[in-house]
């Protein structure tokens, strides 16, 4: 029993010694924390204003502001950080730095291109000839409803030679809710009617949930001189996109970079 009792007073002063230890260690290594956060403040010249759990508040982050609110928004900086809210920052972070970086490497690509910027005449021609669908006005009328199987019977109604206005009015005087819009003289849906002349119907179209069939009723051409600065503004975009894509042709070549595309990903 004697003994039992010798061996529980060697352990419990055992312990007591090894939190002390601990204790001070602690102690040491917040020492030298302050030590070195009072070095750095020294040697930084700046002046501390204030310190919120050890981190310090410099004169020159205030900006104007009251003290209080800077410090305010130093605590709740740090109950962001205690509450782990800086990783869902980390990706947008990543991916906005990424974009610098190579908005940056552009730069630096395109910088010594400006001459081959100038535009020829018969470059200018060439692309008007090749994209006239682009370089169109087109009068248009378009019949939108909130009822996606009643679009589908004006579509068909319109493929089968009916009148827009005709058909707006039958379905409003049936009690139909339904809109006339007349789109004059735009290029808004150049593309969709690509390669289509007067008359064509559109497919039914899916506009801020309400539906919408479209009929190209008429188009003009607009003249080349109207849409020259359109057409250089094209054309340029179009060589910078190319001696980007060059110069990244290039750097595979020269470092061996090795590129897999997984099948099925375009």
């Amino acid at each position: 029993m004697k003994k039992r009792i010798t061996s529980l007073v060697v352990i419990f002063i055992s312990i007591i010694a090894i939190i002390g230890c601990e204790t001070k260690k602690e102690q040491e290594k917040k020492t030298s924390m302050e030590r070195h956060t009072t070095s750095t403040e020294e040697t930084s010249g700046m002046k501390v204003v204030a310190r919120v759990n050890g981190k310090p508040i410099y004169e020159e982050e205030l900006h104007g502001r009251p003290l209080e609110e800077v410090i305010d928004e130093e605590i709740l900086y740090q109950e962001g950080l205690r509450r782990g809210l800086d990783k869902q920052f980390e990706k947008r972070i990543e991916n906005f730095k990424r974009k610098l970086i190579v908005d940056e490497l552009k730069r630096e690509i395109l910088k010594d291109l400006s001459e081959d910027y100038k535009i020829s005449e018969e470059e200018i021609k060439s692309y008007y000839e090749k994209n006239r669908d682009k370089f169109r006005l087109m009068q248009l009328k378009g019949i939108m409803t909130s009822d996606k199987s009643l679009a589908e019977e004006i579509r068909k109604r319109l493929l089968e030679g009916e009148e827009p206005e005709q058909i707006a009015s039958d379905y409003s005087k049936s009690g139909k809710e339904v809109i006339l819009r007349d789109y004059r003289w735009t290029n808004r849906y150049n593309k969709l009617f690509e390669g289509k002349g007067v008359g064509a119907v559109s497919d039914v179209i899916e506009q801020h949930n309400r539906f919408i069939v479209i009929k190209l009723m008429d188009q003009k051409e607009v003249p080349i001189d109207q849409v020259r600065q359109t057409i250089i503004r094209e054309l340029i975009a179009e060589k910078r996109k190319n001696a980007v894509k060059e110069y990244a042709e290039k750097l595979k070549k020269e470092n061996n970079i090795q590129v897999e595309i997984i099948e099925g990903s375009k």
